[in-house]
């Protein structure tokens, strides 16, 4: 809370008065976040066996006074067992913001192994305090780029049940000792049977933002698909928490009077 104090000594009655509403809108939540020691994690499984991999919380970048992480994969990854090469991963990507609202943004491309493989992605789980029912709302995006290797065969992305539950989902509430609470999953199949490449997008809802209608404290994006052999996806997600309207209006009012003053 240093920064915090800071700015309020620093700032006049105006700007105390915004933050106050600011924290009072969101219970205070961000003061207390937390990251999971793992911020990235990937297996892969094909016939030729089974490799994962994982990035741990100190191998990305902290700003406290943004109170958000960043994290990126250095060079491309070959995910091995006994030698044999499962799968590639080609690059990751992951952002999070605790300020205004909780924020994960992830996007990871990889390579197919020389059969069919299936890709289990999971981001940090990141905690805060609880964002009350009545105020807890979000949006989620997924989108992907699925490349033919060139052998002109077709390429596909889909989620493995093919029951169209979607190959990217968001999760709220996994570490509160119950089963995660699904907030949406997207993008069931995305492909083509020629070469070349095909892309999909999706948002859940269409625009603006969906009710959560239950106490939010945690937050997780996880991937779950099946990539056709030698085939390369490149791929992308955000997933946000926002309060509702009220809280909102409190956000608004908060923001205004930091940013200055107020004139007459």
């Amino acid at each position: 809370m240093a920064v915090v104090k800071e700015q309020v000594l620093g700032g006049g009655w105006w700007r105390a008065a915004g933050l106050l509403l600011v924290l009072v809108s969101f219970g205070g939540q961000f003061a207390q976040a937390g990251i999971s020691e793992t911020v990235f994690s990937l297996q892969a499984s094909n016939d030729s066996g089974a490799a994962s991999f994982a990035a741990s919380f100190g191998e990305g970048t902290w700003d406290p006074g943004a109170q958000a992480y960043t994290w990126s994969l250095g060079s491309p990854v070959e995910l091995l067992d006994d030698g044999a090469l499962v799968a590639t991963l080609e690059s990751a990507d992951l952002s999070i913001s605790l300020l205004p609202t909780p924020q994960i943004g992830l996007g990871f491309g990889v390579i197919s192994g020389s059969s069919d493989t299936e890709f289990l992605v999971n981001s940090a789980l990141v905690d805060f305090n609880t964002i009350p029912a009545e105020l807890a709302a979000g949006r989620f995006v997924a989108g992907c780029t699925v490349y033919d290797s060139g052998e002109a065969d077709g390429m596909w992305l889909y989620e493995p049940s093919l029951t169209g539950l979607g190959a990217f989902q968001s999760y709220y509430n996994i570490g509160d000792g119950s089963d995660p609470s699904l907030f949406s999953h997207l993008l069931a199949i995305v492909g083509s049977f020629g070469g070349g490449t095909a892309s999909g997008s999706q948002s859940y809802p269409g625009s603006g933002f969906a009710p959560i209608d239950a106490d939010v404290s945690d937050m997780r994006v996880d991937a779950n698909f099946i990539l056709t052999q030698n085939d390369r996806a490149t791929t992308s997600t955000t997933f946000v928490l926002v309060p509702e309207p009220a809280g909102l209006a409190l956000l608004a009012l908060g923001g205004a009077l930091m940013r200055g003053r107020p004139r007459g």
